[in-house]
């Protein structure tokens, strides 16, 4: 995984100003939480580093490519985990896991697709259509499938959201063990005590804009705190 550098990257909504981050460098290997109330912009920075929205002015790079020029290229190394499961409800797990792993050229994915479902604890359920999963069971879906294609890039938004404490204990654990491999996560969170751990970097957005990036826990939970004065959450 190369750096990722934001530049003047600015998001509108009709005249309100979602986004507005004039300089960013996340360095390869870095695990940053991003944190702020409702509406503060975190879903929408990670939409635009998925490629999955562009931006009204500015731009980010991975390395030398701009992701929006690039974005075919560019999304085949990004996992992410939306609001949405971005899978299939009338397949199967199994069903949705292997033509994803068709798409993304995943190797033995014979055997790549039983580990990851024992890993997310669904592996008795792999064979029922997911229109009959419980939300929990669904998240754990949802995160199955950012494993599976073995991302550089990891965009997580609430990963945790459904999960009950055994799960998200689970969860925690995988994404410790995913992080070893060196790649970039970037995972927005309410959860900041639980998942502090994790974090090598902590960035809080308020209004659009960057309102705390630094590395101490301790600092940042001071900044969450004071980034909801009189914010909505």
């Amino acid at each position: 995984m190369e750096q990722i550098l934001v530049k003047n990257l600015v998001k509108r909504y009709g005249h309100r100003t979602a986004l507005s981050i004039p300089h960013l460098v996340v360095e390869p290997g870095e695990f940053v939480m991003l944190l702020g109330a409702n509406g503060a912009g975190k879903s929408t920075f990670l939409k635009i580093l998925a490629t999955l929205a562009q931006a009204d002015s500015g731009g980010i790079n991975i390395g030398p490519h701009d992701i929006w020029k690039h974005r075919k290229s560019i999304r085949r190394y990004v996992g992410y985990l939306s609001h949405e499961t971005l899978l299939s409800h009338h397949l199967t797990l199994r069903e949705n896991l292997s033509a994803l792993a068709d798409l993304y050229d995943v190797e033995r994915k014979s055997e790549a697709i039983p580990r990851i479902l024992k890993q997310v604890e669904l592996a008795g359920r792999a064979d029922e259509p997911l229109s009959g999963f419980s939300r929990g069971m669904l998240q754990r879906a949802a995160i199955s499938r950012v494993i599976l294609i073995d991302p550089l890039l990891m965009l997580l938004d609430e990963p945790f959201t459904g999960l009950d404490i055994k799960h998200k204990e689970l969860l925690l654990s995988l994404l410790g063990n995913l992080g070893e491999g060196g790649r970039t996560t970037i995972m927005v969170t309410h959860d900041l005590e639980f998942a502090q751990n994790l974090a090598t970097r902590y960035i809080i957005l308020r209004g659009g804009q960057i309102y705390f990036d630094g590395r101490a826990y301790d600092e940042a939970a001071e900044h969450f705190r004071k980034s909801f004065d009189g914010v909505a959450m």
